[in-house]
């Protein structure tokens, strides 16, 4: 008996206490955090005319999207349920309050949560009373029923009042409570998780906005490849027309200089010391053609400061006007590596067409 009263005691420690105290603090939450939140949302929003609103509107919105975010690790850790971030990538570069204003209520995601801000009040009071209210109720059945019996008009489930039920009903509404307590450990879970898939619905991507993700992503992925294979034919062509051609001539020199250094020793000098000087070019070349597919001053400046440098190096007068807002950030990877392979091949080709003319490179 005593180890059945030790187990009970574990799993109420472990399942249902925990389990109460989400369903309270979502309540919390929603009625403290939410409830005012979507006020302050529809009040900025009203403000915007006024000027008001431009700066409060994007304040509030944040706001609610980090509340969203809590929501979605506490549906993770305490349910299972993974609910993936909907939202835009916000824009590159220096953003005033319009542009923050016009990023986040462009953003459909931003409504969805709004949305989710006001139904999750009443949503979470009924899924939070009955995910903690059954054990709080069976704990009252257990332990204030026989304290308040004697109590007039005190009543606990169906023992109304329960002073004229007498011991019937106190032993009643201990064994009651008990059931009631216990029926609390699967059930308590199962409404934290209705909960957390509730807040599913509203705050993970639609399937318009994955499929059009996906959409994107394939077309990006199109385009790295297109890059990447004019790329290669950039190099190729490279070795072929440079490095290629000057290490056969190389050889084609060493092999005139042995034919030639017994008859005419002077003449395979020159040779040789031709093939030196196309030995030295050749590794040039091929030192450039390394460096360009990925340029150290891609990896030191980013793009802007790779494609500055290499409008330096041509023969053309070149005018650069670059523009990377809205491309994402961070090192020089391979998208970076493909915009510059292929901004580099546009001005090289020209200058090999063109002795003076004006070549604009934009991106």
């Amino acid at each position: 008996m005593s180890e059945l009263l030790r187990e009970y005691g574990r799993r109420a420690r472990t399942r249902v206490l925990p389990g109460l105290f989400r369903a309270v603090v979502q309540i919390v939450v929603a009625f403290t955090v939410n409830l005012p939140l979507f006020i302050l949302a529809v009040l900025s929003i009203a403000f915007i005319p006024l000027g008001v609103g431009v700066v409060l509107a994007p304040t509030v919105f944040q706001a609610i999207r980090a509340v969203a975010d809590q929501q979605r690790t506490w549906a993770a850790e305490w349910s299972g349920v993974r609910i993936p971030v909907p939202y835009r990538p916000e824009p590159a570069g220096p953003v005033g309050p319009w542009r923050r204003l016009r990023w986040l209520l462009g953003d459909p995601a931003s409504w969805r949560d709004l949305l989710w801000t006001i139904l999750n009040v009443p949503v979470a009071l009924v899924l939070g009373v009955l995910a903690g209210g059954l054990a709080v109720y069976g704990l009252e059945g257990v332990f204030l029923a026989p304290l308040f019996a004697m109590v007039g008009g005190y009543g606990w489930g169906p023992f109304w009042p329960l002073e004229d039920w007498g011991a019937a009903g106190i032993a009643g509404s201990v064994v009651l409570g008990a059931v009631l307590f216990a029926v609390s450990w699967p059930v308590g879970p199962f409404f934290l998780k209705a909960h957390a898939l509730f807040s599913q619905s509203l705050l993970a991507p639609t399937r318009n906005a994955l499929a059009a993700r996906v959409e994107q992503l394939a077309e990006t992925r199109s385009e790295a490849v297109d890059a990447s294979a004019a790329e290669l034919r950039r190099i190729e062509r490279d070795l072929h027309d440079g490095a290629q051609a000057r290490l056969v001539a190389l050889s084609m020199n060493i092999g005139l200089a042995e034919e030639m250094l017994k008859h005419d020793p002077e003449m395979a000098q020159k040779l040789l010391a031709e093939a030196r000087e196309s030995s030295g070019t050749a590794l040039t070349e091929l030192r450039d053609l390394v460096r360009g597919i990925h340029p150290p001053v891609l990896a030191e400046r980013g793009l802007d400061g790779a494609v500055r440098a290499l409008a330096l190096t041509l023969p053309l007068p070149v005018d650069v006007h670059i523009d990377l807002s809205g491309r994402p950030g961070g090192g020089p990877g391979a998208p970076h590596r493909a915009h510059g392979g292929t901004i580099r091949s546009s001005p090289c080709g020209a200058s090999s067409h063109f002795d003076s003319s004006t070549t604009a490179s934009g991106s």
